[in-house]
């Protein structure tokens, strides 16, 4: 079996803002998308090893796992984090996709859903670096979301972070998670 398509799930690449960007894509292209970040300590190619991307394919959806620039097969890029999300989901033509950012990639996602929260369906942080520095521009936005933190993280511990959801937004929540972080 070719190894650039194992599972139905294909590495790509993608020139975004002049850096040639890794990604894994299964799914149909037309399908509800989910679009994963990672950690510094991980590349896209956990989501395909953990199941993510091939269990979401399976169940009729799109999914897209990018590596961050300077990580795994990625080229190093600097310049406006939000943009660069911006111009990663246009280059994909990606429609609305559901955001799952875990940790180290709230320092994209972050600013993204302050400036751009109408370009994604959904949005699930996980431990979200620099939570703090957004928090006030995160405020009142109508964009359904989950946000995850461990009972053992400490920052969002620390800042007491109950990530109230607008009034406007029901489907929106907080889920602290026991013991982990």
């Amino acid at each position: 079996m070719d190894s650039n398509n194992i599972n139905n799930i294909k590495d790509k690449y993608a020139i975004v803002q002049g850096a040639k960007i890794h990604y894994l894509i299964a799914g149909e292209a037309t399908a509800p998308t989910v679009l994963f970040l990672h950690g510094a300590s991980f590349s896209s190619q956990i989501w395909r090893e953990i199941g993510t991307l091939k269990l979401l394919a399976d169940r009729g959806y799109g999914a897209v796992a990018v590596d961050l620039p300077g990580y795994d097969s990625s080229q190093r890029l600097g310049g406006d984090r939000a943009e660069f999300l911006l111009e990663l989901i246009e280059v994909l033509k990606l429609n609305k996709p559901i955001l799952v950012s875990p940790s180290m990639s709230g320092g994209y996602s972050l600013p993204f859903v302050v400036k751009h929260a109408y370009k994604l369906g959904g949005f699930i942080p996980i431990a979200p670096v620099n939570i703090e520095e957004h928090e006030q521009g995160l405020e009142g936005i109508e964009l359904p979301t989950m946000a995850i933190w461990g009972s053992n993280d400490r920052l969002g511990v620390e800042l007491g972070i109950t990530f109230q959801p607008s009034h406007s937004e029901p489907d929106s929540r907080f889920s602290p998670q026991e013991a982990t972080g």
